[in-house]
């Protein structure tokens, strides 16, 4: 069934796409702090020192790991750029985004071409999908901002397909120093590739876990910003890893 057309500010419909009807928002979201943010997101120094090499790095995961998906949601899509990022890595997928902020969907849907990515206001902790919808769920440097992190990866696992990949990427608290691994270096994207080598922060770990996500791949990404690491997670369904 294809998306129905809404307006640009806060859906953008694919014509081609063949994503289920979203469900409708249980209420009104009040207004996003980023919404502030959007009209300079994409000149901002940090897409530069951070969110672009984050992208790269999670966009090379993803073909790594799900090199055929036919549906791909960007979980805190902002403006859209991992979304136009994939659209050209994946040009035969089906393509959404959600993001809590208005602004930052309008100005994705305007840089975007017509009919080419299916934009919505929603927050992670309610997606507007049916079970198992996507084959391949993305989330860069949003994780720290949602309200319910369990709750969100829960709605990110049921949205998943069972033979689905999910990889997100945030700067979460460093590991404790005598976790280090001893190959990392300051080079961006070299980095120790070992589970046991780099914890993730347990938090994380066990709400991955407990929302019925498997981590089969954990890395540690140091970028040019000081002080600055990344903690990246590849995960399966864990139906599918059994």
């Amino acid at each position: 069934m294809a998306l129905p057309r809404t307006p640009s500010h806060q859906e953008q419909t694919a014509s081609a796409a063949q994503l289920p009807r979203p469900a409708p928002p249980s209420h009104v979201e009040p207004p996003c702090p980023f919404d502030a943010w959007a009209s300079t997101y994409d000149s901002s120094l940090l897409q530069y020192l951070l969110y672009r090499p984050v992208h790269q790095a999670v966009l090379q995961h993803a073909h790594q790991h799900q090199p055929n998906p036919a549906r791909i949601l960007d979980v805190g899509c902002g403006t859209g750029h991992l979304l136009r990022s994939a659209a050209q890595t994946y040009p035969h997928a089906d393509l959404a985004g959600i993001d809590p902020s208005t602004e930052m969907l309008g100005r994705a849907a305007q840089v975007m071409p017509a009919a080419a990515i299916w934009f919505a206001r929603a927050r992670v902790e309610a997606l507007p999908f049916r079970d198992a919808t996507f084959d391949l769920v993305l989330s860069t440097l949003a994780l720290r901002h949602w309200h319910d992190a369990r709750k969100g990866l829960t709605e990110i696992s049921r949205v998943t397909t069972r033979t689905g990949v999910v990889v997100i990427a945030d700067v979460l608290q460093p590991p404790p120093r005598q976790h280090k691994p001893r190959r990392w270096t300051p080079q961006w994207p070299r980095s120790a590739r070992h589970r046991d080598q780099m914890p993730v922060p347990a938090g994380v770990h066990h709400a991955v876990t407990v929302a019925g996500l498997e981590p089969d791949h954990l890395e540690l990404i140091h970028l040019t910003m000081p002080m600055t690491t990344t903690t990246l997670i590849v995960a399966r369904r864990r139906s599918a890893v059994r």
